[in-house]
């Protein structure tokens, strides 16, 4: 088994427990934990090899956390962000910036 894999499978009870934090926050928990093991598995892949566990456990459990917190967010939110569109656009011509939200 690759390090990558080894690594993942050996902190999937991270992500779990990280979920159970947010399970009263009125989105569903599977969503929560597939933000979860997705951002486990960019971790990973960003991780060096040759560190400790340790510093993996540190930095996964924030890149966990701020994926979980920033779906949530944006489940319950919408996105807060302005686009802004080309003018040359033939959907919106003034160029204005749009407000989306859910």
């Amino acid at each position: 088994m690759p390090k990558r894999d080894k690594r993942i499978s050996e902190s999937k009870e991270l992500v779990f427990s990280l979920g159970k934090e947010f399970r009263d926050t009125g989105v569903p928990l599977d969503d929560i934990l597939q933000e979860g093991f997705l951002a486990l598995i960019e971790a990973s892949d960003m991780h060096d090899d040759d560190l400790p566990k340790e510093d993996f456990d540190k930095y996964a459990t924030i890149e966990v956390r701020k994926r979980m917190k920033g779906y949530i967010e944006n489940q319950l939110y919408g996105s807060k962000r302005e686009v802004y569109i080309d003018p040359s656009c033939y959907l919106c011509r003034s160029g204005t910036p749009i407000k989306y939200a859910r």
